[in-house]
């Protein structure tokens, strides 16, 4: 009979294993599913500001937690700011976290409970304001790029293997995410970049110029829109050389940037044509702003501007090609000068004066 018993349970004991061995099978691979569908998504994504929220999304559902928060270097000061989260966010939590994540940021994941600190004023001595923090360091190379905080409910309990697992591997897609939106970064705005200045070239500028248009026509706010092109260009090439004329171009258009205002976009056109537009602004104001980048460019040269105000009825491309015939009449009228475009194409250009000795270039 004794060994009968034993016999069933053994058998009892090692069904109750093997059953929580096939649920945690069970378990991972429904883990590592969720992981794989969220890196997908994440690298076919063109979006690459959806792969940091979308990481804290999934590794919430992952663990159950109550808030997730994804932490990187503040380029702006030392330390780690939030970049993204998912859940629950309460006012205190970033910066309580933010300086705990920084001291573990290049040590092996901490777990750590929060008891004394009052989350989305809740009574501490009702015990609900207790929080759980799993820290974990997100690795890329040697470095570590980052920290994700995990919140649960409650005092701190002991992670399941299972769980730390996961986490660690969320962790390892996290870099892969960051570095992958890091990257469409870059070449996104290499795309919207001329090479040379470092200004935004037409792309970006008709991409700036449908959004202004249509705050412009929301807020009722004045837009102007300015081109200007360096006088004699060709001549200054032909004499000094292809070389000397693009250091000319970027030492005119670092000159020019130190003029216009922090809600001014300067682009690239073409060639030695550049494009100004200037939000919020009366005419009157863009063109003093003009005047002031004119008189910046440097190397003795001089440079024209013809100037719009958009009319609230005309589209992006009517208002460029007005703006293109003030231009055109400023070079005609001897250049190195600004021209106050008319609200329609077919009046004659208002002149500004000339910066100096116009007639005779």
């Amino acid at each position: 009979m004794t060994p009968w018993l034993l016999s069933v349970g053994t058998l009892t004991v090692a069904g109750v294993l093997v059953s929580r061995l096939v649920r945690q099978v069970h378990g991972q691979a429904d883990d590592l599913a969720l992981i794989a569908a969220t890196s997908n998504e994440m690298l076919a994504s063109s979006d690459p500001g959806q792969a940091r929220p979308a990481v804290c999304e999934a590794a919430r559902t992952l663990t159950g937690a109550r808030s997730v928060f994804l932490l990187e270097p503040d380029p702006a000061r030392a330390g780690l700011r939030v970049t993204a989260s998912a859940g629950l966010r309460s006012a205190a939590t970033p910066p309580l976290l933010a300086a705990a994540a920084e001291s573990h940021r290049v040590a092996l994941p901490s777990l750590i409970a929060a008891t004394d600190w009052q989350l989305d004023g809740a009574d501490p001595a009702a015990g609900q304001g207790r929080a759980t923090y799993h820290l974990q360091p997100i690795v890329a190379g040697e470095g570590t790029i980052g920290v994700m905080a995990f919140e649960w409910n409650g005092g701190a309990a002991r992670i399941p293997r299972r769980l730390t697992t996961a986490i660690e591997l969320m962790a390892a897609e996290t870099a892969v995410a960051i570095g992958h939106a890091e990257l469409l970064g870059r070449l996104d705005s290499a795309a919207r970049e001329d090479h040379l200045t470092g200004l935004a070239n037409r792309r970006a500028l008709f991409e700036e110029l449908a959004i202004e248009l249509a705050r412009a026509s929301r807020d009722g706010r004045p837009l102007c829109l300015a081109m200007l092109d360096l006088d004699n260009f060709k001549a200054f090439n032909d004499s000094l050389g292809h070389q000397a004329g693009d250091r000319h171009l970027k030492e005119t258009t670092a000159a020019w940037r130190t003029r216009v205002r922090p809600e001014d976009l300067l682009a690239r056109y073409g060639g030695e044509e550049f494009t100004l537009i200037l939000p919020g602004c009366p005419i009157e104001d863009a063109i003093r702003v003009i005047e002031r980048v004119r008189g910046a460019t440097p190397n003795g040269q001089t440079c024209s501007a013809g100037v719009s105000e958009w009319n609230r009825t005309e589209t992006a491309d009517q208002l460029l090609a007005r703006t293109d015939v003030a231009l055109y009449e400023a070079k005609n009228q001897g250049r190195d000068r600004t021209l106050r475009s008319a609200a329609s194409a077919c009046e004659p250009p208002a002149a500004a004066p000339a910066r100096h000795g116009a007639a005779s270039r």
